[in-house]
Protein backbone atom coordinates (compact mmCIF):
# COMPACT_ATOMS: atom_id res chain seq x y z
CA UNK A 1 0.00 0.00 0.00
CA UNK A 2 2.94 2.44 0.76
CA UNK A 3 4.62 1.56 -2.51
CA UNK A 4 1.27 2.24 -4.38
CA UNK A 5 0.84 5.65 -2.66
CA UNK A 6 4.47 6.62 -3.39
CA UNK A 7 3.69 5.85 -7.03
CA UNK A 8 0.67 7.98 -6.76
CA UNK A 9 2.91 10.89 -5.65
CA UNK A 10 5.50 10.75 -7.73
CA UNK A 11 3.57 10.54 -10.70
CA UNK A 12 1.62 13.73 -9.31
CA UNK A 13 5.04 15.30 -8.64
CA UNK A 14 5.69 15.00 -12.54
CA UNK A 15 3.08 16.27 -13.88
CA UNK A 16 3.03 19.62 -14.81
CA UNK A 17 -0.04 22.80 -15.14
CA UNK A 18 -1.81 24.16 -12.08
CA UNK A 19 -5.14 23.43 -12.75
CA UNK A 20 -7.05 26.92 -12.68
CA UNK A 21 -11.45 27.08 -11.54
CA UNK A 22 -13.04 29.78 -13.78
CA UNK A 23 -16.60 31.31 -14.16
CA UNK A 24 -17.49 33.08 -17.53
CA UNK A 25 -20.75 35.29 -18.42
CA UNK A 26 -21.09 35.95 -21.93
CA UNK A 27 -21.18 39.34 -23.64
CA UNK A 28 -21.87 38.81 -27.20
CA UNK A 29 -22.57 34.86 -27.72
CA UNK A 30 -24.67 33.35 -25.30
CA UNK A 31 -25.55 36.64 -24.01
CA UNK A 32 -26.20 36.09 -19.97
CA UNK A 33 -25.59 32.53 -20.30
CA UNK A 34 -22.38 31.85 -17.33
CA UNK A 35 -20.17 28.56 -18.03
CA UNK A 36 -17.90 27.29 -15.33
CA UNK A 37 -15.10 25.90 -16.71
CA UNK A 38 -11.23 24.46 -15.77
CA UNK A 39 -7.99 25.22 -17.39
CA UNK A 40 -4.57 24.41 -17.66
CA UNK A 41 -1.34 24.74 -19.54
CA UNK A 42 1.56 22.40 -19.28
CA UNK A 43 4.97 24.11 -18.47
CA UNK A 44 7.25 24.59 -21.62
CA UNK A 45 5.15 25.94 -24.05
CA UNK A 46 7.21 27.89 -26.80
CA UNK A 47 6.74 31.82 -27.21
CA UNK A 48 3.77 31.19 -25.11
CA UNK A 49 1.78 29.41 -27.65
CA UNK A 50 0.45 25.34 -27.71
CA UNK A 51 -2.33 23.72 -29.25
CA UNK A 52 -5.62 23.69 -27.71
CA UNK A 53 -7.85 20.90 -26.08
CA UNK A 54 -11.38 21.78 -25.34
CA UNK A 55 -13.14 18.85 -22.91
CA UNK A 56 -16.98 19.02 -22.82
CA UNK A 57 -18.14 17.95 -19.39
CA UNK A 58 -14.83 15.93 -18.23
CA UNK A 59 -12.51 16.59 -15.62
CA UNK A 60 -9.59 18.71 -15.79
CA UNK A 61 -7.62 17.09 -13.39
CA UNK A 62 -7.85 13.44 -15.58
CA UNK A 63 -7.40 15.43 -18.22
CA UNK A 64 -4.23 16.89 -17.18
CA UNK A 65 -3.21 13.60 -15.54
CA UNK A 66 -3.61 11.90 -18.90
CA UNK A 67 -2.31 14.35 -21.52
CA UNK A 68 1.20 15.98 -19.84
CA UNK A 69 2.84 12.72 -19.81
CA UNK A 70 2.13 11.94 -23.46
CA UNK A 71 3.13 15.55 -24.16
CA UNK A 72 6.00 14.82 -22.29
CA UNK A 73 6.62 11.95 -24.07
CA UNK A 74 6.28 13.60 -27.52
CA UNK A 75 3.14 12.25 -28.72
CA UNK A 76 0.93 14.77 -28.63
CA UNK A 77 1.88 18.64 -28.71
CA UNK A 78 2.28 20.93 -25.58
CA UNK A 79 -0.56 22.91 -25.01
CA UNK A 80 -3.21 24.15 -23.07
CA UNK A 81 -6.53 22.81 -21.72
CA UNK A 82 -10.11 24.09 -21.63
CA UNK A 83 -12.75 21.68 -19.73
CA UNK A 84 -16.14 22.71 -19.18
CA UNK A 85 -19.94 21.95 -18.63
CA UNK A 86 -22.66 23.61 -20.79
CA UNK A 87 -24.00 27.36 -19.65
CA UNK A 88 -26.98 28.27 -16.88
CA UNK A 89 -28.84 31.06 -17.53
CA UNK A 90 -30.41 33.07 -15.00
CA UNK A 91 -33.95 33.48 -13.84
CA UNK A 92 -35.36 36.79 -15.71
CA UNK A 93 -37.89 36.97 -12.69
CA UNK A 94 -37.85 36.69 -8.75
CA UNK A 95 -38.72 33.04 -7.92
CA UNK A 96 -38.08 31.63 -11.47
CA UNK A 97 -35.60 28.63 -11.60
CA UNK A 98 -32.62 29.12 -13.33
CA UNK A 99 -32.37 27.67 -16.89
CA UNK A 100 -29.66 25.23 -17.85
CA UNK A 101 -28.69 25.58 -21.22
CA UNK A 102 -27.27 22.09 -22.12
CA UNK A 103 -29.95 21.19 -24.84
CA UNK A 104 -29.53 24.52 -26.63
CA UNK A 105 -25.62 24.41 -26.77
CA UNK A 106 -24.86 20.94 -27.28
CA UNK A 107 -27.66 19.05 -28.94
CA UNK A 108 -28.57 21.89 -31.23
CA UNK A 109 -26.83 22.33 -34.27
CA UNK A 110 -25.49 26.38 -35.11
CA UNK A 111 -22.50 28.77 -34.95
CA UNK A 112 -24.05 30.10 -31.46
CA UNK A 113 -21.99 27.84 -28.95
CA UNK A 114 -19.22 27.01 -31.08
CA UNK A 115 -18.92 31.13 -31.58
CA UNK A 116 -18.86 31.56 -27.53
CA UNK A 117 -15.93 28.81 -27.31
CA UNK A 118 -14.15 30.83 -29.77
CA UNK A 119 -14.33 34.05 -29.27
CA UNK A 120 -15.60 34.24 -25.61
CA UNK A 121 -14.65 31.07 -23.56
CA UNK A 122 -11.45 30.32 -24.83
CA UNK A 123 -9.82 33.76 -25.01
CA UNK A 124 -10.94 33.75 -20.97
CA UNK A 125 -9.03 30.89 -20.30
CA UNK A 126 -5.79 32.29 -22.28
CA UNK A 127 -5.85 35.39 -19.83
CA UNK A 128 -6.19 33.46 -16.55
CA UNK A 129 -3.25 30.85 -17.69
CA UNK A 130 -1.62 33.51 -19.19
CA UNK A 131 -0.99 31.75 -22.42
CA UNK A 132 -1.92 31.73 -26.04
CA UNK A 133 -3.73 29.10 -28.24
CA UNK A 134 -1.90 28.23 -31.55
CA UNK A 135 -2.95 30.19 -34.60
CA UNK A 136 -2.89 27.17 -36.55
CA UNK A 137 -6.63 25.41 -36.16
CA UNK A 138 -5.19 21.67 -37.11
CA UNK A 139 -3.71 22.42 -33.84
CA UNK A 140 -7.43 22.69 -31.69
CA UNK A 141 -8.77 19.65 -30.40
CA UNK A 142 -12.52 19.08 -28.52
CA UNK A 143 -14.08 16.30 -27.40
CA UNK A 144 -17.31 15.15 -25.60
CA UNK A 145 -19.44 12.39 -25.02
CA UNK A 146 -22.96 11.85 -25.82
CA UNK A 147 -24.62 15.19 -26.28
CA UNK A 148 -20.97 16.86 -25.84
CA UNK A 149 -19.96 14.53 -28.88
CA UNK A 150 -22.75 15.74 -30.94
CA UNK A 151 -21.37 19.68 -29.52
CA UNK A 152 -17.85 18.56 -30.41
CA UNK A 153 -18.44 17.90 -34.11
CA UNK A 154 -21.04 21.16 -34.29
CA UNK A 155 -17.50 22.74 -33.42
CA UNK A 156 -15.85 21.49 -36.15
CA UNK A 157 -17.88 22.28 -38.87
CA UNK A 158 -19.44 25.60 -38.15
CA UNK A 159 -16.11 26.55 -36.98
CA UNK A 160 -13.80 24.80 -39.21
CA UNK A 161 -11.79 28.13 -39.40
CA UNK A 162 -10.66 27.45 -35.70
CA UNK A 163 -11.23 23.16 -34.58
CA UNK A 164 -10.15 20.54 -37.09
CA UNK A 165 -9.73 17.85 -34.53
CA UNK A 166 -12.63 16.03 -32.74
CA UNK A 167 -13.31 12.71 -30.33
CA UNK A 168 -17.10 11.83 -30.65
CA UNK A 169 -17.54 9.49 -28.12
CA UNK A 170 -21.62 8.08 -28.42
CA UNK A 171 -22.36 11.55 -30.04
CA UNK A 172 -26.27 11.70 -30.28
CA UNK A 173 -26.94 12.40 -33.66
CA UNK A 174 -30.58 11.94 -33.55
CA UNK A 175 -33.72 14.21 -33.57
CA UNK A 176 -33.26 15.84 -30.43
CA UNK A 177 -32.87 19.45 -31.30
CA UNK A 178 -32.36 18.86 -35.22
CA UNK A 179 -28.77 16.91 -34.56
CA UNK A 180 -30.29 14.56 -37.26
CA UNK A 181 -29.29 16.85 -40.10
CA UNK A 182 -25.84 16.87 -39.54
CA UNK A 183 -24.66 13.52 -41.49
CA UNK A 184 -26.99 14.49 -44.57
CA UNK A 185 -25.65 18.15 -44.54
CA UNK A 186 -21.73 16.70 -44.18
CA UNK A 187 -22.42 14.62 -47.52
CA UNK A 188 -24.19 17.66 -49.45
CA UNK A 189 -21.75 20.16 -48.68
CA UNK A 190 -17.72 20.12 -49.93
CA UNK A 191 -14.94 18.27 -47.86
CA UNK A 192 -13.64 19.79 -45.11
CA UNK A 193 -10.31 19.79 -43.10
CA UNK A 194 -11.59 17.91 -40.50
CA UNK A 195 -9.87 14.98 -38.71
CA UNK A 196 -12.67 12.77 -36.39
CA UNK A 197 -12.45 9.97 -33.84
CA UNK A 198 -16.15 8.69 -33.43
CA UNK A 199 -16.99 6.04 -31.32
CA UNK A 200 -20.32 4.20 -30.21
CA UNK A 201 -21.41 1.25 -28.14
CA UNK A 202 -23.40 -1.71 -29.61
CA UNK A 203 -25.72 -1.42 -27.38
CA UNK A 204 -26.66 2.97 -28.32
CA UNK A 205 -30.38 3.91 -27.37
CA UNK A 206 -33.15 2.95 -29.49
CA UNK A 207 -35.78 5.79 -28.74
CA UNK A 208 -38.45 8.44 -30.63
CA UNK A 209 -35.60 10.70 -30.74
CA UNK A 210 -33.74 7.84 -33.43
CA UNK A 211 -31.25 4.70 -33.29
CA UNK A 212 -28.06 6.64 -31.99
CA UNK A 213 -26.32 3.43 -33.53
CA UNK A 214 -27.30 3.53 -36.80
CA UNK A 215 -26.84 7.39 -36.90
CA UNK A 216 -23.60 7.28 -35.44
Amino acid sequence: MKTCFAAVAALAMTVSGAVFEEELTCVRYEPGTTFPFRCWAADGLKDGEGALYVFLEYDAEKARQTLVPMMDDGRIPRGLCVCLSSGTRKAGREGAADRRMRAEEFDQPGTEFPNALVEEIVPAAERRLGVRASRSPDLHFIAGASSGGIAAWNACWYRNDYFRRCYCNSPTFSNMRGGNQLMPLARKCETRPIRACLTCGTDEPDYFFGDSYLVA
